[in-house]
């Protein structure tokens, strides 16, 4: 289920989520609808590095087959 929003806009609103339930300021069930949205918009965000990591693979072997590598996490910057 695409949201139609930039992967940023996706991530933004993650950010958002996850500062108001951390603030405690909403009912039980607010938190619930907000936590299931924040999955939701976390597995999209997952699926398109993916198709974007795909891609840059495929990328790479066109243009003469330069050896993909593995990228750790501590070289994301994260």
């Amino acid at each position: 289920m695409e949201t139609g929003k930039s992967f940023e806009e996706k991530l933004k609103r993650v950010e958002e989520i996850i500062e108001k339930i951390q603030r405690r300021e909403t009912t039980l069930d607010e938190m619930l609808a907000s936590f299931e949205e924040g999955s939701k918009l976390l597995n999209e965000c997952r699926e398109e590095l993916t198709r974007a990591e795909n891609r840059i693979k495929m990328l790479i072997e066109q243009e003469g087959g330069i050896e993909a590598q593995e990228v750790k996490k501590e070289e994301l910057g994260s």
